[in-house]
């Protein structure tokens, strides 16, 4: 008959424990008889009596698996009592094949330890772990603020309020004072708000009464960059309100100032036009090329007509009474 054959392995932690770590309760194995595992809760009494316990059996070095987070209290217990804590993943403490329980565990990672077959992860020293720490709960403090952005977008287009449209960022601090007025009813923000948050408008600085500073806010979003470009255009135009007004506002301040001031003025006209629905209407129209030389050329001719006193009678014009009463 054959022999048959056995595999030795040296023994390289004699003292040596394993702890099956769980929700409720942590099995710990100091031998490989049944006898040499017991059970202990996870309460801080518990803790405390499962190190007591690995004491009397003269144990210097413990393994156990990093499972979830429920390793965390016991790992800082056993470290006070002065064992050398063996801390390994999972993977490398798999149960051989056949029915598993707790019990079985144990004395696996018992048997692994004391041959040397596990090896510890990494656990980062106290201030590693503190900034650690700090770094994921910033972490999920911006994933938690980027959820809440985009529900907060979702919900008011669900409203027909599209303030991502209008706002670059609706938890920035306008897109928050909008959200403000329209959860209490105030569904009209108006033209000196509009050319304000178009950063068009002074920001007036007023301390006892005496005005400090009324210069216009920095910063250039589209909007004011496309309003500036427009009224630079107007400057350069002739016999229209708005140049009229970009003119009279250049000579006392210069052309700057105009710029401003008229983009400012183009703000609040697009405004009304867009709030009540209406067309502008200049007090002043403008007249195209062909229109200004009709109106030259008619005034030269009534010019001329009452320099040479001319009456239509001498150019054989025939006007009907009616025509001649109200001329």
């Amino acid at each position: 008959m054959a022999r048959k054959k056995t595999l030795e392995m040296e023994i390289i932690n004699s003292n040596c424990a394993g702890i099956d770590i769980g929700s409720k309760s942590h099995y710990v194995a100091v031998g490989q008889a049944l006898e040499d595992v017991c059970e202990f809760g996870v309460y801080a009494e518990d803790l405390t009596s499962l190190c007591l316990h690995l004491k009397s059996f003269g144990i210097t070095s413990v393994a156990m698996e990093s499972t979830g987070d429920y390793w965390q209290n016991l790992y800082a217990e056993l470290l006070k009592y002065g064992f050398d804590v063996i801390l390994c993943n999972g993977k490398f403490t798999k149960h051989a094949k056949g029915k598993k329980t707790d019990v079985k565990d144990c004395r696996w990672i018992q048997k692994l330890h004391s041959l040397g077959l596990l090896t510890g992860s990494f656990l980062p020293d106290e201030q590693t772990e503190i900034l650690r720490t700090y770094c994921r709960q910033r972490t999920n403090w911006l994933d938690l603020a980027a959820s809440a952005s985009r529900k907060m977008q979702k919900y008011l287009k669900f409203l027909n309020f599209r303030l991502d449209v209008v706002v670059k960022d609706v938890c920035g601090l306008t897109g928050l004072k909008i959200i403000e007025d329209i959860c209490k009813g105030n569904l009209d923000p108006n033209s000196k708000m509009f050319t304000s948050w178009a950063r068009l408008a002074p920001n007036n600085k007023i301390s006892g009464g005496k005005v400090l500073s009324n210069r216009i806010l920095k910063g250039s979003g589209r909007l004011k960059i496309a309003l500036r470009n427009a009224a630079n255009a107007i400057g350069n135009l002739k016999d229209t309100h708005l140049s009229d007004f970009f003119r009279r506002v250049a000579f006392r301040k210069g052309r700057q100032a105009a710029v401003s001031a008229t983009a400012r003025k183009l703000a609040v006209i697009l405004w009304t036009m867009a709030t009540k629905k209406v067309p502008y209407s200049p007090p002043k129209d403008y007249l195209f090329l062909d229109q200004k030389r009709k109106m030259k050329l008619g005034s030269r001719i009534k010019q001329n007509i009452v320099k040479f006193d001319i009456k239509p009678e001498d150019v054989g014009f025939c006007f009907s009474s009616n025509l001649s009463t109200e001329n």
